[in-house]
């Protein structure tokens, strides 16, 4: 399972216009009567912090090739990843895509408490992200993918290396 963590962004319209009308698409949590319900929720907690610029958290969680969650395990995996993350009374919407090889939800989310109006410290996202991926897998019994890396591209340590060894 890949959990993708997609720039912070302003528009909860765009990102929930975007995920919803793809034409294999389907919401998976709206809770509203719509998804103008939806984008007006998060628009109007945004507009209660305005020291966030950025309020949008998108994230996006796909299974491999070949592999299938049913509706409740899907907003389970979701409803795991919000909470890992720290997202513990935040506004969210899960919708599914299946248009892809892969099945993918997107998860949309707004970084803004419904409880104190504060934005969530995000301090080591990626790093929680990571391990919640990896209990994902464990969870959902889910084969672990080999990772995409350019045998070309050399990591931070790597390039430090070969100053220190050039110079």
């Amino acid at each position: 399972m890949i959990l993708r963590i997609h720039p912070y962004g302003t528009s909860f319209k765009g990102v929930l216009d975007y995920t919803t009308d793809k034409e294999k698409a389907e919401p998976l949590s709206f809770d509203r009567e719509d998804k103008k319900g939806a984008i007006r929720d998060m628009a109007y907690l945004a507009m209660c912090n305005t020291n966030c610029k950025k309020p949008v958290l998108h994230m996006s969680l796909s299974l491999p090739r070949g592999y299938h969650l049913s509706r409740t395990d899907w907003l389970d995996a979701a409803e795991m990843v919000v909470h890992g993350l720290g997202y513990t009374d935040n506004l969210f919407e899960v919708v599914r895509h299946d248009d892809t090889p892969h099945e993918h939800i997107h998860i949309i989310l707004n970084r803004i408490r419904v409880d104190n109006l504060k934005v969530v410290n995000n301090s080591f996202e990626r790093r929680r992200a990571n391990r919640l991926a990896a209990e994902l897998r464990e969870k959902f019994h889910l084969p672990q993918l080999p990772l995409k890396r350019n045998p070309n591209h050399l990591s931070q340590g790597e390039l430090a290396m070969e100053k220190r060894i050039t110079t």
